[in-house]
């Protein structure tokens, strides 16, 4: 198998071929160094990641969405614009 090392341009830009609108920037950010963190080599799906990850502008505007929600259960990041991003 060939693997090649991406950059955050390069992992934006998938996005916005693939799933425009999805994310905003600083969230697709945040998401870029918190897979890049993990430890292994992981393959670029972009369905996958818009499968596994929602990113909603604020706390309030998840927990409208979702009021029973137990954040105890699930990983979330927050970015620097103060969306949240939750795995799914």
């Amino acid at each position: 198998m060939i693997y090649k090392k991406i950059t955050l341009q390069s992992f934006q830009e998938a996005f916005e071929i693939q799933r425009p609108g999805q994310f905003s920037e600083e969230g697709l950010k945040v998401l870029f160094y918190h897979l890049e963190d993990l430890n292994g080599d992981i393959e670029l799906d972009v369905i996958d990641i818009c499968c596994s990850w929602s990113e909603y502008d604020s706390m309030d505007d998840l927990l409208k969405e979702f009021p029973e929600i137990n954040l105890d259960e699930f990983f979330s990041l927050t970015a620097s614009n103060g969306h949240i991003l939750i795995s799914c």
